[in-house]
C-alpha cells in the first residue's frame, strides 16, 4: 500500500483564474493523510515570510471569489510559498521529484512550490510517498503546515472540544493558536477533518504573514471586489488584501495602503 503525505506543520493556482534529513517521530502511513517531518526535531528550518504584500490569489473569470470553495493541497502549498522572503522562481529545480513523491513531476504546475517546502524541511517525501496534489487540504492539515512557519514550542492541551491532546494535529493546532493565526468556530469546535475553505485559508495566511485585513487607506489603489464576496463578508478585507496590488507603509494592524 503507498504511503502517503501527511503534513507537519507551516500552494498559478488552480484556485480560479491561474495566478501566478530529518527524522520522523512516527512513520504515518494511513491513506490520504500528509506525511511532514518531526516538529520538534532541533534541525527544523524556520522560512522568514516576504515583506512584500504581493497578490497571492485570484478569482474566477465569471468575476467570483468562491469563497467556501476547497482548497486542494497543490493550492495550499502554493499560496504559503508565495509570500516566504525567498520564494522559488516558476524554473526552479530541486532534488526533486527523484527522490522525492512519485506522482510529482517537473511538468506540474506546483512543482517548484513542493519543491521548496522540501528543501526547507516542511514537507517530507521518499521515492515511495505521493502528494496527491489534487486533493482536498482539511484544517488539522493545513493547521500543521501552519505551525511549521511558527516558532512557537507546541504546548500540548485541549483548546477546542473536538481536538483531543491524543489527536494527531493537537500540537500543531495549540502552536498555530498561541501565534494567533487561527481559532475555532463559534460553538467551540475546531473541525480538523474538515476541508479548509478558500476564505479561511487566506484569512490565516494573511494573519502568518502580517498581512492587514483592511480597505484601502487611499484611492491610489482599488481593492479588488468580487461579487460574491459583499462587503459584509467576514472575510472581505482579507480576500481585498490578498488578490490586490498594493504598496504599503506599517505592518500588522498598523499597515496603511499608499
Amino acid at each position: 500500500m503507498k504511503k502517503v503525505l501527511s503534513i507537519i506543520m507551516t500552494g498559478v493556482m488552480a484556485v480560479g483564474i491561474t495566478l501566478a534529513s530529518l527524522p520522523l517521530t512516527t512513520d504515518i502511513a494511513s491513506a490520504g493523510t500528509l506525511q511532514v517531518w518531526d516538529q520538534d526535531s532541533v534541525n527544523r528550518s524556520f522560512v522568514a515570510f516576504s515583506i512584500k504584500h504581493a497578490p497571492y490569489i485570484d478569482g474566477y473569470a465569471d468575476g467570483s471569489f468562491k469563497p467556501e470553495n476547497q482548497v486542494t493541497r497543490a493550492e495550499a502549498i502554493a499560496m504559503l510559498v508565495k509570500n516566504t522572503a525567498k520564494a522559488p522562481k516558476q524554473n526552479a529545480t530541486y532534488a526533486f521529484p527523484e527522490s522525492g513523491y512519485t506522482d510529482v513531476s517537473k511538468e506540474d504546475w506546483y512543482y517548484c512550490y513542493v519543491g521548496y517546502m522540501y528543501k526547507y524541511h516542511i514537507l517530507k517525501a521518499d521515492n515511495t510517498t505521493t502528494f496527491e496534489g489534487g486533493k482536498a487540504i482539511t484544517r488539522g492539515e493545513f493547521a500543521q503546515i501552519a505551525s511549521r512557519f511558527t516558532k512557537y514550542i507546541p504546548s500540548n492541551r485541549n483548546i477546542f472540544s473536538d481536538v483531543s491532546t491524543t489527536n494527531t494535529y493537537s500540537e500543531a493546532i495549540c502552536a498555530v493558536y498561541d501565534a494567533g493565526w487561527i481559532s475555532g468556530y463559534p460553538d467551540g469546535t475546531f473541525r480538523p477533518n474538515a476541508t479548509i475553505t478558500r476564505a479561511e485559508t487566506v484569512k490565516i495566511i494573511n494573519k502568518m504573514s502580517g498581512r492587514t485585513t483592511l480597505t484601502p487607506f487611499s484611492y491610489s489603489y482599488t481593492m479588488k471586489t468580487f461579487w460574491d464576496v459583499p462587503a459584509d463578508h467576514w472575510a472581505y478585507g482579507a480576500i481585498g488584501e490578498a488578490s490586490t496590488v498594493h504598496q504599503f507603509n506599517g505592518s500588522g494592524d498598523n499597515e496603511q495602503w499608499l
